[in-house]
């Protein structure tokens, strides 16, 4: 019996148009079109060239825009849950994330959630708006009343959490190295150095900066705290880049950073990958990822999952078996 057309199809196009929506609100809003602190951990060639070429910039594929949903979906049952709590401060404007912005830098951030602690009974929304009473008394209570247990103890003041999510594979990596990835690093790290020079666009001083993993498909969650020295790196990074924007320094006159002489083995964001499928044994295939920037390369033979996702990524574009 045939399968019923269309429902995966139907799926990744509401995920698109969903992104598209929310990017083209994005672009609304003032400073959209400046440099952010999510992508401040990238090359600055891959930067410059997506500041100077934004038509050209490498378009989401339908497997990262699922992530970015579930992402979405996640986020917005922790915001459920620290709403409920009296612990999620929310900006005047009503919008759910704090924007913070540097004029000589023109560099944008978004915190994912700006806590407090003691809880403020003010901080609590009217619940009912969002959700059922059954699902209010049944669900967030009960989850209220473990997170408020769980936060005895904790520094007094403003908090703020960038939540990711992460593969099972990342998140052991994750806990056996406890690092964060070097563009999450660089995204809070930007915002401590935004807060720093302008201190007035958040309620209060922050005490702690935290990078919250949590695995889609392995039970786990890990938080890691963010070390003021982060802070000094992307102050560097920031100036760094409006130095080269403010030059009208052409994309392709700015070094690549995550390679040498074309070979992108400093790199930690390849993308595209190719083959060579001549050797008869997959295990002698060599595969190529380009670097993030587009220009550098890294060739190496097939090792572990990540190799092996991308093969299999390669051989269903290519319609290979």
């Amino acid at each position: 019996m045939n399968a019923l057309p269309g429902v995966g199809d139907v799926l990744d196009e509401m995920i698109a148009r969903r992104n598209d929506f929310r990017t083209a609100q994005r672009l609304l809003r003032p400073h959209a079109t400046g440099p952010t602190a999510s992508s401040l951990g990238y090359c600055l060639q891959r930067q410059l060239r997506d500041l100077q070429e934004p038509e050209n910039r490498r378009p989401f594929d339908a497997e990262l825009l699922r992530r970015f949903e579930i992402g979405n979906r996640l986020e917005e049952m922790v915001l459920s849950a620290y709403r409920a709590s009296g612990m999620h401060v929310e900006p005047p404007e009503g919008d759910a994330q704090w924007r913070l912005h540097d004029e000589e830098w023109n560099i944008t951030a978004r915190l994912d959630f700006l806590l407090v602690w003691p809880p403020v009974k003010g901080n609590v929304k009217d619940l009912s708006e969002f959700y059922s009473e059954d699902y209010i008394e049944q669900v967030l209570f009960p989850i209220r009343d473990s997170l408020l247990a769980k936060w005895k103890g904790a520094t007094k003041g403003y908090h703020s959490v960038e939540l990711k999510t992460a593969s099972s594979g990342s998140m052991k990596y994750r806990f056996r190295e406890e690092t964060p990835m070097f563009t999450h690093e660089m995204q809070v790290g930007t915002e401590m150095a935004i807060l720093k020079r302008n201190p007035n666009q958040l309620p209060g001083p922050v005490r702690s900066w935290n990078v919250t993993y949590l695995g889609k498909d392995y039970a786990g969650c890990l938080t890691i705290g963010i070390h003021t020295r982060s802070a000094e790196e992307a102050a560097r990074r920031c100036q760094a880049l409006a130095d080269l924007i403010k030059a009208d320094t052409p994309w392709t006159k700015t070094p690549c950073e995550c390679s040498k002489n074309g070979d992108a083995s400093f790199c930690a964001y390849l993308e595209d990958v190719t083959l060579d499928t001549t050797p008869k044994l997959k295990k002698d295939w060599t595969i190529t990822y380009t670097c993030c920037a587009g220009n550098g390369k890294q060739t190496r033979l097939r090792r572990g999952p990540q190799d092996d996702r991308a093969v299999e990524d390669w051989a269903e574009k290519m319609g290979a078996a």
